[in-house]
């Protein structure tokens, strides 16, 4: 129970800004120094037994040596030559008349006053912040202050002096560490950036410190992953190119070949090549500066119900729920409608089983087009959505026929509908279907 409290500051603490973190571990340090100093010069002081001693016969025989140079009953002339040499203020009470070497020394009753430690007729006093010490020697009293600008500071000004110089420190320490540690901040960005797939962003180094030193790393890293995507996309790339040939060539051969189940087989293998290298080709076509979007105003209704038609042996498997009245808005026609047809065959083929039919519909709001495909198939596990439109990912890891294709629809799907500075989501639940949204800013 009583470590509790404890761990709940840690756990905030560890939350907070590196910023903050620094501010606070320097304050905190200030406070255990000056803690540690005052401690020490305590222990110091209250060692020296012998000082309070010392300080007691210094007060004593200077008073002493005063009183007794102006003499008793006391020559006034004499005193205020004394005080003249000494640098003191003096007042002497008693007798007919008090006296005093300046009009600023205030009478005994004025001044709050305490008795000296070992020593009954001498007293401390202060009046107006100045410090006095008051004798008692027969009939006469005597006051005496130094003649100098010394005066007691209230300590609520020395306390808020301190508090504003402080805090004028910390200040002026806070924003120095922030800049110092300002490449973090870029950093963060940077990361944030090359995981948005800007590979392309460098980190600004402005200094060649620790932190300049990881902004280069970070950027050099950057350059080499760039190069390996490229690299692996321009393997694909080029594959895909050489195997068309051979493709072309099997399927002419296969003309000669009798009609039965095995040329089927053959035939369906060779067009899910084919699809699957188009595919390929597209996406690195849309990832190359010549595959530019071709726009067009296009009334999406009309793509949409021409796209369900052209799947015309599945169009009673699929619910159309469209605006009236045509809805007109800049497309790459060819491309979307590449992008529709891979949602809408997943829709079908994910819908098969099930007695409700694929869905598609079309919606507008105040600042986007909104396209929804809805399934009711046996859905997508929540540790599958975030990479469902990564290349070539497969929810079955066996990677059959059967459970789908070969986990380039959706991704090409994502570029094209990004191309159009749209976004795709996919929403999901087990047993109960999967729905893809697309969403085209107005």
């Amino acid at each position: 129970m009583i470590l509790k409290p404890f761990k709940t500051m840690i756990r905030w603490f560890r939350n907070r800004s590196i910023f903050l973190k620094l501010a606070l571990v320097t304050f905190l340090t200030a406070i255990i120094v000056f803690l540690v100093i005052v401690i020490t010069f305590h222990v110091l002081d209250s060692s020296e037994k012998g000082r309070e001693k010392w300080t007691d016969n210094f007060f004593i025989s200077y008073t002493d040596f005063v009183i007794d140079e102006i003499g008793t009953p006391p020559d006034m002339k004499k005193a205020g030559r004394i005080a003249d040499r000494l640098m003191i203020m003096m007042r002497i009470e008693g007798g007919e008349k008090s006296w005093s070497t300046s009009p600023l020394m205030p009478k005994s009753d004025k001044i709050n006053t305490h008795r000296f430690r070992h020593k009954k007729d001498i007293r401390f006093g202060r009046y107006q912040r100045r410090f006095y010490v008051l004798v008692n020697r027969g009939e006469y009293q005597y006051i005496f202050t130094p003649d100098f600008s010394f005066r007691f500071p209230h300590s609520g000004i020395i306390l808020l002096w301190v508090l504003f110089v402080l805090a004028v420190i910390f200040t002026i320490s806070y924003f120095i560490l922030k800049k110092i540690l300002s490449p973090i901040k870029e950093l963060k960005l940077g990361v944030e950036k090359v995981g948005q797939g800007e590979f392309d962003y460098h980190v600004p180094i402005k200094n060649r410190d620790e932190l300049g030193q990881l902004s280069t790393a970070f950027n050099t890293m950057t350059e080499k992953i760039k190069e390996m995507l490229k690299g692996k996309e321009q393997l694909l790339l080029d594959v895909s190119h050489e195997l068309r040939s051979p493709i072309t060539r099997i399927r002419v051969a296969l003309e000669f070949l009798k009609e039965g189940r095995e040329k089927e087989m053959i035939v369906e293998d060779i067009q899910i090549m084919q699809s699957m290298l188009t595919e390929l080709l597209e996406s690195a076509r849309m990832e190359s500066e010549y595959g530019k979007l071709k726009i067009t105003a296009t009334d999406l209704c009309k793509l949409i119900s021409n796209g369900c038609q052209k799947i015309d042996f599945h169009a009673k498997n699929i619910q159309q729920f469209l605006p009236e009245s045509p809805l007109i808005y800049p497309v790459d026609i060819s491309r979307m409608e590449i992008c529709l047809n891979n949602l809408l065959i997943n829709a079908i083929k994910y819908s098969a089983d099930s007695k409700e039919s694929a869905q598609i519909y079309l919606e507008r709001t105040e600042s986007a087009i909104t396209i929804r495909v809805k399934d009711f198939g046996q859905g997508i596990p929540k540790e599958d959505l975030p990479f469902i439109f990564e290349p070539f990912y497969r929810v079955d890891k066996s990677r059959s026929k059967k459970t789908g294709g070969y986990g380039l629809g959706l991704s090409l799907c994502k570029q094209i509908v990004e191309a159009h500075n749209g976004s795709i989501q996919m929403k999901s639940e087990l047993n109960q279907g999967t729905e893809v949204i697309i969403e085209l800013p107005i």
